[in-house]
């Protein structure tokens, strides 16, 4: 993570199957976003499921595996 990073964790964040393709989950995050801003957190962790990883990229989610696998790399070829 980066250095000035102050994360937020969300957790277990699911929505009746009948409600997702409504606009329960565009208000759901507009409010996660709105409490995340009030709060200073500038990033949020999710532990998420593979079946919905195009979700997630389209919502501007990054792997985190990825993410340390580059810092791993920079580390070894900066040291």
């Amino acid at each position: 993570m980066p250095n000035d990073a102050n994360p937020c964790e969300v957790r277990l964040l699911s929505i009746k199957r009948s409600y997702r393709k409504s606009r329960v989950f565009y208000q759901l995050v507009k409010l996660l976003v709105r409490y995340c801003l009030e709060k200073d957190y500038n990033m949020a962790l999710i532990s998420g499921t593979d079946r919905q990883i195009k979700l997630y990229k389209r919502i501007g989610f990054e792997p985190l595996v990825q993410w340390l696998e580059q810092r791993k790399r920079c580390f070894n070829q900066c040291s």
